[in-house]
């Protein structure tokens, strides 16, 4: 088990490239992130309850945009 699995925190990374999300994507799967971010595909409505729902249901979370 990772250290990251044992606390109870959301990590955000916060990439360069503002109209190209190849730094996030790459990021991402990188680090294993749970969701991201990218200019070329942008969320779907209502991305906002489904993010706080699965934030309040695990003890980790990593995001990358």
């Amino acid at each position: 088990m990772k250290i990251n699995n044992s606390h109870q925190r959301c990590f955000v990374l916060e990439v360069m490239g503002r109209h190209c999300g190849y730094l996030a994507l790459v990021s991402a799967l990188g680090s294993d992130a749970d969701w991201v971010f990218i200019p070329e595909a942008p969320p779907e409505p209502g991305w906002e309850d489904r993010l706080c729902s699965k934030l309040k249901s695990v003890s980790f979370y990593m995001i990358s945009c």
